[in-house]
C-alpha cells in the first residue's frame, strides 16, 4: 500500500493580540484564520478578539512571560511604547498597529532595541496593503511609472465625538505615511500649521515638497461634523481620486477634458454616509477587511521564518521624521523646515571613499573617480 506524500506543515504560530476595539477585532478575525497560528489574548481585549482567541490571559504581562508566544500584536494607546518596549526586551516579534501614538525619537528607539535583540518590527500598514493604493503606486513611481504628478491633495477628516481616541498626530502620520508610499522620492522640505481648541490640537495643514517638484498639501481634522478620507492626484490630463471610503469605487480616474467636468463624476449616491451610521466604514466590506489579512499573513510568515527583512521601521521612521519637521514649522509659525536625509542616507555616504586626486607638476589637478582611498601622488 503506496503512503500518501504531504507536504510540511508550517509549525504553529503563537500570537499574543493586546488591545481592544474594531481594530482589533478585524485583526483577531483575521488570524483566527491563519492556520497553524495559536492566538491568546488579554481579558481586557473585549469580546470580539477573545471569540477568536485559544487562550486568554489575565494580563499583558502574564502573555508577554508565556513561552508558547512568539509574536504579539499591539494596538496604539497611552502605554503602546512601553508594551512594544517590553515584548522586544522579552524576545517577541511585534506587530505594532501605528506609529501615531509615539514620538519620532520613540519610532527610533523601538527600531534600534528590535535591531539590537534581532526582533521582527512591524508597524501596521493595512492602508498601504490596499489594492486601489497598490495600483497607485506602480502608476506614480518615478522613472518607471506612466503617470507623473503634478500634486497630491489629501483630507482625512473625523468627528471627534465618533473617535475620542484619534488625534491629529496619528492622522497626520497616516496620510504623510500614505504619501510617502505612494510618491517615494525624497522629501525636502515641510511647512505646517496648526488650528488648537480648548484643550488640544483641533486641526493642521501640512505643505510637503518632494525633489522633483511634486507637492502635496495634507489637511488633517478632528474638528468637523462631515467625515472624510479623501486623496486627490493632478495628472497633466487626468485627476485620480482615491475615496478609501466608497466600498464601490474607491479609486476613480477622470478625464480633465470638457466632456467630464463636474459633480456627475464625483456621484457617490449617499453610500458613505450609510457606512458611517451602520459602523467602522474601514471593515464593513470585503475588500476593506483583505489588506488586514495580508498584513497578518505577512507578519505570521515572517515569524515562522524569522526573516527580519520584512521589517518596515526604517520607512516608519522617515515618515515619523518628517512629522517631527512638520511640528518644528508649526512653532515656528508656519515656516519650511528643511528634512533632513536618514541616518542611513548619511552613513552610506559617509562610507563612499573621497576621490584619488593626481596633481602633475605646473599645480593642474585632474579629478578621478575610483572607488581607492585618498591619496595624493606629485609628479616631478
Amino acid at each position: 500500500m503506496r503512503e500518501r506524500w504531504e507536504s510540511p506543515r508550517q509549525a504553529v504560530v503563537g500570537v499574543g493580540l493586546i488591545g481592544e476595539g474594531p481594530l482589533a477585532s478585524a485583526y483577531a478575525s483575521a488570524l483566527a484564520q491563519l492556520p497553524d497560528v495559536r492566538l491568546g489574548t488579554t481579558r481586557s481585549s473585549g469580546e470580539g478578539p477573545a471569540r477568536c482567541a485559544s487562550t486568554t490571559y489575565e494580563e499583558a504581562g502574564a502573555l508577554l512571560d508565556a513561552r508558547s508566544v512568539a509574536s504579539v500584536v499591539i494596538f496604539g494607546g497611552a502605554d503602546a511604547f512601553a508594551l512594544t518596549s517590553k515584548a522586544l526586551l522579552s524576545g517577541k516579534h511585534v506587530l505594532l498597529s501605528g506609529p501615531g501614538a509615539l514620538s519620532a525619537r520613540q519610532v527610533r528607539a523601538l527600531k534600534l532595541l528590535a535591531e539590537s535583540r534581532s526582533r521582527l518590527l512591524v508597524f501596521g500598514e493595512q492602508r498601504l496593503l490596499s489594492s486601489p493604493v497598490g495600483f497607485l503606486r506602480k502608476m506614480l513611481a518615478q522613472g518607471n511609472g506612466l503617470w507623473t504628478p503634478r500634486y497630491v491633495r489629501s483630507s482625512n477628516v473625523r468627528s471627534a465625538r465618533r473617535h475620542e481616541a484619534l488625534n491629529v498626530a496619528s492622522l497626520a502620520v497616516e496620510d504623510l505615511a500614505l504619501c510617502l508610499y505612494l510618491l517615494d522620492r525624497q522629501v525636502l522640505s515641510v511647512s505646517a500649521i496648526g488650528s488648537r481648541s480648548a484643550s488640544d490640537a483641533a486641526a493642521a495643514f501640512l505643505n510637503v515638497t518632494f525633489a522633483g517638484g511634486v507637492v502635496a498639501a495634507l489637511h488633517v481634522s478632528l474638528a468637523e461634523a462631515w467625515e472624510s478620507c479623501q486623496l486627490v492626484v493632478a495628472l497633466a490630463h487626468k485627476t485620480l481620486l482615491l475615496d478609501e471610503w466608497d466600498p464601490r469605487a474607491p479609486l476613480k480616474v477622470i478625464s480633465n477634458g470638457s466632456g467630464h467636468a463636474g459633480g456627475e463624476s464625483y456621484r457617490i449616491h449617499g453610500i458613505r454616509d450609510r457606512a458611517l451610521t451602520e459602523g467602522s466604514p474601514l471593515y464593513a466590506t470585503d475588500a476593506a477587511r483583505r489588506p488586514v489579512r495580508d498584513q497578518c499573513r505577512r507578519f505570521v510568515e515572517a515569524v515562522a521564518l524569522e526573516d527580519l527583512s520584512m521589517g518596515n521601521a526604517e520607512f516608519w521612521v522617515r515618515v515619523v521624521g518628517v512629522w517631527e519637521a512638520a511640528e518644528a514649522s508649526m512653532a515656528e509659525g508656519g515656516a519650511p523646515i528643511a528634512v533632513e536625509p536618514q541616518a542611513s542616507e548619511k552613513s552610506e555616504a559617509r562610507r563612499s571613499a573621497p576621490p584619488l586626486r593626481l596633481v602633475h607638476s605646473g599645480g593642474s589637478r585632474r579629478e578621478s573617480t575610483l572607488p581607492r582611498p585618498s591619496l595624493t601622488l606629485v609628479g616631478g
